[in-house]
């Protein structure tokens, strides 16, 4: 999709193509971090997360967790705790913490997410930037997110980006939820591209995104967690990590010049 490593150095000499692979490397690490020599990096589609990836909603999902503890009378966990626990996606953990009353916190945790959402959307440094590059090239490109479907669309027509993406999934829009393989499945079933499939990348920001990345045979890109990309017990660990969208943007954008 992007262009052949190739195109342009069968001209030259060895000791010529040895030193612009060894320039290429390090541009490449000047912008990303490639923690797998072997990735490719000439994806032929890119799936994003959405919260934390494309748009930043932190201090929206913290309000709403807190309004949940509190109407049904619980002391609030960290948010960093929430995340630990089995899979990422309410309907998954929800009755881990709340038992009986899941259902009744979701409904709440929704209603304040609802209420609230389109009126402190914003995007992550760079998300508009690189969707719109991406897009100009012809790049499939899909959302696959734990947030609940019809919301999720929402937000991404509130912003104006449903012309990037040829399919978005959320949750209960698929029969499991990421970590699970099954929503990448589905996306890609729509493109007919097969699994696995070193040429597509998982851009994501937690956990369930690099377990469901290795799951369905993917690349697992980390954005913005540096944390989770220094932990020695992760046994989904990422093969790209980047600091931002607009990083993403610049790499491919160099990465493009070096092989043209």
């Amino acid at each position: 999709m992007i262009g052949k490593l190739e195109r342009g150095f069968l001209a030259l000499s060895v000791e010529d193509y040895i030193k612009r692979i060894s320039d290429l490397w390090k541009t490449v690490f000047a912008m990303a971090e490639i923690l797998d020599k072997k990735v490719c990096l000439n994806p032929v589609a890119i799936l994003f997360d959405w919260d934390g990836v494309l748009v930043d909603t932190k201090e929206l999902i913290a309000e709403a967790y807190l309004k949940t503890f509190e109407a049904v009378g619980m002391d609030p966990l960290p948010i960093d705790t929430l995340h630990q626990l089995p899979g990422t996606s309410l309907r998954d953990y929800f009755p881990h913490i709340f038992g009986a009353r899941a259902k009744e916190a979701e409904t709440t945790f929704y209603r304040h997410i609802h209420e609230n959402h389109l009126s402190c959307l914003k995007q992550t440094e760079g998300a508009g930037e690189v969707l719109a590059f991406l897009h100009t090239l012809g790049m499939p490109m899909a959302v696959i997110s734990n947030k609940r479907g019809d919301i999720l669309r929402k937000e991404i027509k509130h912003l104006g980006f449903e012309s990037f993406f040829f399919e978005v999934v959320g949750s209960k829009d698929c029969p499991e939820d990421k970590p699970s393989a099954v929503p990448v499945r589905y996306i890609l079933s729509k493109k007919k591209i097969p699994l696995p499939n070193d040429r597509v990348w998982l851009v994501g920001d937690w956990l369930a995104d690099l377990e469901c990345a290795h799951r369905a045979g993917v690349v697992p890109v980390l954005l913005n967690n540096p944390k989770l990309k220094r932990d020695k017990k992760n046994l989904f660990p990422p093969k790209i990590y980047l600091n931002s969208c607009l990083d993403l943007k610049n790499f491919l954008i160099q990465y493009m010049k070096e092989n043209n």
